[in-house]
């Protein structure tokens, strides 16, 4: 029985942490059964948000950031709804492990958002890091270069060859859109007739008989 109510607690975080509300969750698991409490469910969601909040004020200062990676990524915070902006801070440390050191829901990547963002890191004591990595959006280099003047910025390789091959992906579609549109409209590369237009017949002798080989002996075709 203990097991089937740790499994069911867990199926609860799940759902909390995809967005259903307490009231929800609660819904789901009073349909007929009471399969797991109004109660206990109103426990976990509490225990989830008192440990987000730990979380999101403890310092930072005990973490020897060497590089920092600061990202907007888009997630749904509510089932039903469209995803949201969430700012996101990884730190990889002196150790080479990695850390995740802040979120912000509904940040977008304006200066403003993004330099209240840096300035709540600073406030909770983080270090500066060697390397600050981020991808280009200018909002986001402004804060950086704002709030982290000691560290060195540079845009994010994993990103710029995104972004790169996506243009690729992009410039590929129009040439071949492009290459289709020609062809529609009779226009092939290399000058040749537009595909509506009869081809030019050459002689039957020549369709027939092919060039001369040696000894003047000519080749027929079979």
């Amino acid at each position: 029985m203990r097991d089937r109510t740790e499994e069911l607690e867990a199926l609860a975080v799940e759902m909390y942490a995809r967005g259903l509300s307490t009231r929800d969750i609660e819904a789901v698991f009073a349909d007929g059964r009471s399969l797991l409490s109004r109660t206990a469910v109103s426990e976990i969601t509490e225990r989830l948000w008192a440990e987000y909040e730990a979380f999101a004020g403890r310092d930072l200062s005990e973490f020897a950031v060497t590089y920092l990676f600061v990202d907007g990524i888009a997630e749904r915070l509510h089932l039903g709804q469209p995803r949201e902006a969430v700012l996101a801070a990884w730190g990889i440390l002196s150790d080479g492990k990695k850390a995740l050191l802040h979120l912000a829901p509904g940040t977008k990547e304006d200066t403003a958002s993004c330099r209240e963002f840096f300035q709540e890191l600073r406030r909770r004591g983080l270090p500066d890091a060697l390397l600050v990595a981020s991808d280009g959006a200018p909002g986001m280099i402004r804060a950086i270069e704002e709030c982290l003047p000691r560290s060195i910025r540079q845009r994010c390789l994993d990103l710029r060859r995104r972004a790169q091959d996506e243009k690729s992906t992009k410039q590929d579609a129009r040439r071949r859109l492009a290459g289709v549109q020609g062809a529609r409209r009779g226009l092939l590369p290399g000058g040749l007739a537009s595909i509506g237009a009869p081809a030019a017949r050459r002689p039957r002798d020549d369709l027939q008989q092919g060039p001369a080989l040696g000894g003047g002996v000519s080749r027929r075709r079979l």
